[in-house]
């Protein structure tokens, strides 16, 4: 429910920037584990994000926290 109603109100601008959101709770820790990755996937497919600014959002917040890429990164 929650993903559908995020699809319907927000833009695209506002998509990435929710899913960029996630990827900075992911690696709060600093680590990614790969049920993490997964879930994102997931969130971004349902609402709308395409692959390339699901991984354009990963690799942003990684890189602005000095973290390194994990071994499945697309």
């Amino acid at each position: 429910f929650l993903t559908g109603a995020l699809a319907r109100l927000l833009d695209d601008a506002a998509k990435a920037d929710f899913v960029g959101l996630l990827w900075e709770i992911v690696h709060a820790d600093g680590e990614l584990h790969e049920v993490e990755d997964n879930t994102v996937w997931r969130i971004a497919e349902l609402i709308g994000v395409s692959q390339h600014e699901r991984v354009m959002q990963r690799r942003r917040v990684r890189e602005m926290h000095g973290l390194p890429e994990a071994a499945w990164d697309d």
